[in-house]
């Protein structure tokens, strides 16, 4: 599939690749084969985004941080819902999904439409084709997860 990317959604191809090539190393701090199959089917030149090992280094430990922090979130809330803002290519939910959140992906129209490539909405993950700076869709969620504002007010 050929990218139609500009320079601010090009960026989610960063982590995308440094995922993959740690997952492809033998001592790899993540297994993260989704992102292998992503890079391999997306018809972008990958080599102009050959990073450096501290790149890779700091994906995967945001990586790592980040599933830690929102499998703390899911435990202590296991029907909660849960927004990955600015999602990209991530492959957080099957990291992290207990079988009852639910879970919602937002990113820019153009990154939403490849993420439909490899990704399905469900019952239980939805993806929202919005810019974080249009407030409609925090509108949306608010009518269709009722639960959504009570978890708002918590924070």
């Amino acid at each position: 599939m050929k990218t139609k990317l500009n320079d601010i959604s090009e960026t989610m191809l960063i982590p995308l690749y440094s995922r993959s090539c740690e997952t492809r190393k033998i001592d790899g701090m993540i297994q993260d084969p989704k992102a292998i199959e992503m890079v391999s089917n997306i018809d972008h030149d990958f080599s102009k985004l050959e990073n450096s090992k501290t790149t890779q280094l700091g994906v995967s430990c945001r990586t790592l941080i980040l599933d830690e922090q929102t499998k703390k979130f899911i435990k202590e809330n296991p029907d909660g819902v849960c927004i990955s803002v600015g999602c990209g290519l991530d492959t957080r939910f099957e990291c992290v999904n207990n079988g009852k959140i639910t879970w919602y992906d937002l990113d820019l129209p153009e990154v939403i439409d490849i993420r439909k490539q490899f990704f399905d909405n469900n019952d239980q993950q939805k993806m929202i084709s919005e810019s974080i700076f249009d407030e409609s869709w925090i509108y949306k969620l608010i009518i269709k997860e009722k639960m959504f504002y009570l978890y708002l007010k918590e924070f």
